[in-house]
């Protein structure tokens, strides 16, 4: 759900990177870091877009749901010569709904960046149920979704 606060994204999103060397085009994916989930981001010199990359031949992605909820941030810095950052930029993060093999803009480079490329790209699949962030005694337990017959009663 779009509700999960930063700080929650930031202790349960998985961390993908990637070092761009130049301004061409480049076409990468991290399969099945989540359940099977396949992602292809492709980079074409000025913007990045992401995909769910849906295959029918594997047993595994038929299984999938028609859409997947996905939360991400993607930063980018360039790096001069003494390793110093030039530029940077980030989308933030955002929650998008993706169906089998749909695709989407993440972000639009600017003209004054500066190849080598590094991105950093932080990924959150979530669900459509409410999440409960803490147990009866206030402990954290992560994300985890709550039943929707349940939803709105304490738990013990």
């Amino acid at each position: 759900p779009s509700d999960v606060s930063e700080e929650e994204f930031d202790r349960s999103c998985t961390r993908c990177g990637r070092v761009l060397a130049n301004s061409g085009q480049h076409i990468w994916r991290w399969t099945g870091y989540n359940f099977g989930l396949d992602l292809v981001m492709t980079h074409d010199g000025a913007s990045l877009r992401l995909k769910r990359n849906h295959r029918t031949e594997n047993i595994a992605s038929i299984a999938q749901p028609a859409r997947r909820n996905i939360m991400y941030r993607i930063t980018v810095a360039s790096l001069d010569e003494q390793k110093q950052v030039i530029y940077t930029k980030t989308s933030g993060v955002q929650s998008i709904v993706l169906a089998k093999n749909e695709e989407v803009r993440v972000m639009l480079l600017d003209g004054e960046v500066k190849y080598p490329l590094l991105l950093s790209a932080n990924f959150l699949i979530t669900t459509n149920q409410p999440l409960v962030t803490h147990n009866g005694n206030g402990s954290p337990v992560g994300c985890m979704p709550v039943p929707e017959s349940s939803a709105g009663t304490s738990r013990d």
